[in-house]
């Protein structure tokens, strides 16, 4: 595939034990990018963030389009399917008297396709002709049925706290965002701890500069250091992919 791509994943200043986890794969015709957020302050949540990791990597070693005749669909309930497993043994084994999960955010591309699989907090951004998040934060916030002024009340008690990730209930809940590649598309995927310490027009201006050639490296450091200079109290994780050249009819 032509594109160009990055990740990063660092403790921060705060945390001693880095809970986010990434993973960036590529061959000629497909692409697997993930970012795991470890449930912070939860045991084991570092684990549950790396078992993903190894389970998306695992399906990607043995990942063939002949083994899913081509077909995109099967490629995605694949991958749902091995992470319903790592759910079932994170909550069986690790959900015992104690909260272990992780986030999840999984970009799936092959030829002119890509699918977002999403459970948690951690944000999918898109920059094509208009810059938005793809993804919805599994929080109480969200939730169908709340009153605007609980909604929009940041002092209300369950403000911010998650209500979906991986490992946390029996049977997995993902959300699936799907569509069509074309040249000059820039995704960006992070976990709470980019886009919590650093403003989102900050971020949309990144990426704008990024599509229109400048370095990927350097928008992404600066980026960082926006992080690091408010204080970065939770982990860093940003994966970045930008389209090259795709032809909306490969």
């Amino acid at each position: 595939m032509n594109i160009e791509y990055l990740g990063l994943c660092e403790n921060g200043l705060v945390r001693k034990v880095n809970q986010d986890a990434v993973l960036l794969k590529i061959n000629e015709y497909a692409g697997l990018f993930v970012v795991a957020d470890g449930m912070g302050g939860h045991s084991n949540g570092e684990i549950a963030s790396k078992m993903i990791i190894q389970s998306m990597e695992m399906w990607w070693n043995q990942f063939s389009e002949e083994k899913y005749q081509c077909d995109f669909k099967q490629m995605i309930c694949s991958i749902q399917s091995s992470l319903e497993e790592v759910n079932k043994v994170i909550f069986h084994t690790y959900n015992q008297g104690s909260v272990c999960g992780s986030t999840l955010l999984v970009l799936l591309l092959y030829k002119n396709r890509y699918a977002v699989i999403h459970a948690g907090d951690s944000r999918a951004y898109l920059l094509k002709s208009d810059f938005r998040c793809i993804t919805v934060d599994d929080v109480w916030e969200n939730q169908p049925g709340l009153r605007a002024e609980d909604r929009n009340n940041k002092a209300h008690p369950n403000y911010g706290h998650l209500t979906n990730a991986l490992g946390i209930f029996e049977k997995l809940k993902v959300s699936i965002q799907a569509g069509q590649l074309c040249q000059d598309m820039l995704f960006l995927l992070c976990s709470d701890g980019l886009y919590k310490m650093c403003d989102e027009k900050k971020i949309e201006d990144s990426m704008q500069h990024i599509l229109n050639n400048d370095s990927m490296q350097l928008k992404a450091r600066e980026l960082k250091d926006v992080v690091y200079a408010n204080g970065a109290r939770d982990n860093i994780s940003m994966v970045m992919v930008k389209l090259n050249g795709m032809r909306s009819n490969h």
